[in-house]
């Protein structure tokens, strides 16, 4: 694995997790972006659970026009503590091509972690749950597919009930 500031054993859970991983792409091949991620995903991070479908949505938050994103939501399986989950999405970003991290950019893909069980982490480089998860249709909608009972766990709302909030 070409992580080598990583020290053996010390970014590795004591247990299982589970985390959810909003995926979206709107540059280029878009479907093959999300694929690619995810096969990625489960040889670098742990095994895919579940999958959500696949969702066409207009960029969220931006004043210029861009395409449409497709977006997807993945359940995984890890043992990575949040930091070294963190490194290996953003090294597959890089390694798909995503140049820089600027918000609302375009991008060949996009990975953010949305929940990471129940914890809560706030890191100058990293929020747990994503501070954003909440708000965005696209993410909820893909959330009440594959956990509907997810509780958020600062908001203490389902992925349903907080669907049903900004529907």
């Amino acid at each position: 694995m070409p992580f080598p500031h990583c020290k053996k054993n010390t970014n590795f859970a004591p247990s299982m997790a589970t985390v959810y991983l909003a995926l979206g792409s709107n540059v280029g091949d878009r479907a093959h972006y999300l694929q690619t991620a995810t096969a990625q995903i489960q040889a670098r991070v742990g095994k895919v659970l579940h999958q959500s479908p696949i969702l066409e949505t207009e960029p969220w938050g931006v004043a210029m026009p861009h395409a449409h994103y497709l977006n997807q939501i993945l359940a995984v399986e890890t043992e990575l503590l949040p930091t070294l989950l963190l490194d290996i999405t953003q090294y597959i970003e890089q390694d798909l091509g995503r140049a820089g991290k600027g918000e609302n950019l375009p991008r060949t893909i996009d990975i953010d972690i949305l929940y990471y069980d129940d914890l809560v982490v706030v890191l100058p480089n990293l929020q747990i749950p994503h501070p954003h998860a909440h708000e965005r249709k696209f993410i909820l909608d893909n959330m009440v597919v594959i956990a509907p009972q997810l509780q958020h766990p600062i908001i203490q709302k389902t992925q349903q009930e907080l669907a049903d909030i900004i529907a």
